[in-house]
């Protein structure tokens, strides 16, 4: 196969735009809203940015990644290899752009989980690897 029907670079899009949505849905967590079951990451990011939780995008940054990141994963258009595909932004802007969503989102994450955290349990169950036996096939008899 050539380079041009197996497109490499699909999956680590597929896989970035995976990265947002979860990322997303942890920050509308992290501030108790509701996150949706759809994968659609420009809702998500509507969402929050209604709420206030992506802070200040002077440039649009976050905003044109969600939406070429979002638009090619259509149809699962970066799952799977193919000559048909829309422009695509560059990997490292890409990764740029995600690694400071993240930043934003492990704040969050992180001062909600230090204003719940649960005291250490006094007890605790400490499971081992469980151990399987072979049981002998039991046949019905009968009808």
């Amino acid at each position: 196969m050539s380079a041009e029907q197996l497109p490499l670079m699909d999956p680590t899009y597929f896989l970035y735009a995976h990265t947002v949505e979860l990322a997303l849905k942890a920050l509308l967590q992290a501030h108790s809203a509701p996150a949706p079951l759809s994968h659609g990451i420009g809702e998500l990011f509507e969402d929050c940015r209604a709420k206030t939780l992506v802070g200040a995008d002077p440039n649009s940054e976050l905003h044109n990644l969600i939406v070429l990141l979002g638009s090619g994963n259509e149809g699962h258009r970066y799952r799977y290899g193919g000559k048909n595909r829309r422009a695509r932004p560059h990997l490292s802007w890409v990764h740029e752009a995600v690694r400071r969503l993240m930043q934003i989102v492990e704040a969050h994450v992180t001062a909600r989980v230090e204003d719940n955290a649960l005291p250490p349990p006094k007890r605790f169950v400490v499971f081992g690897k469980p151990s399987y036996t072979r049981q002998p096939i039991r046949r019905k008899s009968g009808p």
